[in-house]
């Protein structure tokens, strides 16, 4: 099990809050019943679908977001950045700058934050994880995630939430199945802090992968049970984990602290701390963005491809030259896998924030993926972008970087009503000025 002595105190509060505000509806600082559809509703409509791309800071967009929303949602996205800040690491996060941002969005609300509140003291200073810079630099993504996943979770009836809460798997599934949750880092914080006896206090996914490989290849044993999905990764992680606490009966199995990180880490310094911060050293840790491991032909065939590297160049090739790849063939036989993987070979890193895969369906359209009116909550219309002209948006912001797009069942949508005048624009020559064309909703300045 992966409760480290040092996490005692943050996995108890993580239990307070399971049962205070996911199975009770109610909340950490106060008695209102703030967790509940009808909150999370209002962020998403004030947050989610209405984002501020402009300049400005985070927090500063962030109050004009939520001005129109209620006092009580106000409240419930600062109890909600708690949970985000619980798990990170003091050197990651300052205590007193996470305080100030929960205290600061709780007194948007007209109420003043509760003083020497249990849950603002040593818990949520301490932390377990330092998760990297890109956990801040894209909270956005995690918030959206965190939103968009608590609406699900509070459409189920309190037995099935009951239930999902007594079955780690099961909940993993559901939890990997929300809409948001690809390549995001709050996804493995979740995962811990519900079920710690399970899931690793790791917050990187290729750290994760690393780990994996690292020990199937010294114990010469294939850990991983299917696909290679985020469950089988964990559940490959959990088998490590009893199979060393065995081996090392007197030690702590952390996989951030030797013997254990010699066999899977060769670099000088981790994105991540230890549990333990008398086991950590400042040399170990890194505050930038976590690096991503370089991906190529060669990992598309080690992780098991039966196409041969010949034809794998070809293709790989051929999306590079036309900007565009269409892979066909009967249901089952990978072509979402590969659309992945060449994917990450395209941009030549394992970054799931690079990659945006959008599923077809014959009710989707322009309005939905490139950009059209949608309600705002307050009786007016938002002209809203659609996930493409969100990673175009993305991409421009970040001209050293490669993005892809994947779409599923292409074939089960209509490509002219989706992507309207953007269809042309989708060819590789026509991707330049010269070649522009002006958007059916146009957005006016100011």
């Amino acid at each position: 099990m992966s409760r480290s002595k040092s996490a005692e105190a943050i996995l108890a509060a993580a239990e307070k809050w399971k049962q205070q505000c996911l199975l009770d509806g109610g909340s950490l600082f106060s008695q209102e019943p703030l967790w509940n559809q009808k909150n999370f509703d209002l962020l998403r409509i004030h947050y989610v679908e209405n984002p501020d791309e402009g300049s400005g800071k985070f927090y500063e967009k962030l109050e004009q977001q939520l001005a129109p929303a209620t006092p009580d949602a106000k409240c419930l996205w600062a109890e909600m950045t708690w949970a985000l800040f619980l798990i990170v690491y003091r050197r990651m996060l300052k205590p007193k700058t996470k305080h100030d941002q929960i205290r600061q969005t709780w007194e948007w609300s007209g109420s003043v934050l509760p003083d020497n509140h249990w849950a603002l003291g040593e818990v949520l200073a301490k932390g377990v994880v330092n998760p990297g810079q890109a956990y801040n630099q894209y909270r956005w993504k995690e918030c959206r995630f965190f939103i968009t996943t608590m609406l699900s979770w509070f459409s189920l009836s309190s037995g099935n939430r009951e239930s999902l809460l007594t079955d780690p798997w099961g909940f993993a599934e559901w939890l990997d199945a929300q809409e948001y949750c690809q390549g995001r880092q709050f996804r493995h914080a979740f995962l811990y802090l519900l079920f710690p006896d399970e899931f690793e206090p790791i917050m990187s996914q290729p750290h994760k992968e690393k780990i994996v490989i690292a020990f199937s290849k010294k114990w010469d044993e294939d850990l991983l049970t299917n696909d290679g999905n985020n469950i089988a990764l964990d559940k490959a992680l959990l088998k490590i984990r009893n199979r060393l606490e065995v081996e090392y009966p007197s030690e702590e199995v952390n996989f951030y602290n030797s013997p254990f990180k010699n066999v899977w880490d060769t670099s000088p310094s981790l994105i991540q701390l230890p549990l333990s911060e008398k086991t950590a050293s400042s040399s170990e840790v890194k505050e930038t963005a976590p690096p991503f491991i370089s991906y190529s032909i060669d990992n598309i065939l080690k992780e098991g491809c039966f196409l041969e590297r010949e034809k794998l160049e070809i293709i790989l090739q051929r999306l590079r030259d036309k900007k565009n790849l269409i892979l066909q063939g009967p249901p089952g036989t990978g072509k979402t896998w590969l659309a992945k993987k060449l994917a990450f070979a395209v941009i030549d890193k394992r970054d799931e924030d690079k990659i945006r895969p959008v599923q077809f369906h014959s009710n989707l359209s322009y309005e939905d993926f490139v950009r059209g009116w949608r309600p705002s909550g307050d009786g007016k219309l938002d002209l809203v972008d659609g996930p493409f002209l969100q990673m175009i948006n993305t991409a421009k912001d970040d001209p050293e970087s490669e993005y892809a797009i994947i779409i599923e069942e292409i074939n089960r949508g209509n490509p002219a009503q989706i992507f309207g005048e953007m269809l042309t624009l989708l060819e590789s020559d026509k991707r330049n000025k010269d070649e522009a064309l002006e958007l059916s909703y146009r957005k006016r300045e100011g």
